[in-house]
């Protein structure tokens, strides 16, 4: 299976899921247990973020949305948990902005 932009950049730069999730715990904390089925509203900022998001798809002419679009779009935020996540695990945000900007060479 052939990993995404976004996917690879992640990689590159160290980033695992077990540290990603410790830091968001430390940050956020541990909420209720929900049941499976249940449906969460989207903060105002969340919200904000998916408008980014489809932005993001649009802006590059792309008919799908991806992973790639979901990182652009935090980056762009500048703030944020997703944001502060990345920038305690040492990634160059910049960097990784760029990388997004790059075509993927296998393309």
């Amino acid at each position: 299976m052939r990993r995404s932009r976004a996917g690879e950049l992640l990689t590159q730069a160290g980033v695992e899921h077990d540290l990603v999730a410790s830091a968001v715990t430390r940050i956020v904390g541990v909420g209720e247990r929900l049941q499976p089925d249940a449906q969460l509203p989207f903060t105002p900022r969340a919200a904000r973020i998916a408008r980014r998001v489809i932005g993001e798809g649009e802006r590059l002419g792309h008919e799908a949305i991806g992973s790639e679009h979901v990182l652009r779009a935090l980056l762009r935020a500048g703030d944020g948990v997703a944001f502060r996540v990345l920038g305690d695990l040492g990634v160059d945000v910049p960097d990784m902005a760029k990388g997004l900007r790059r075509p993927r060479p296998d393309l």
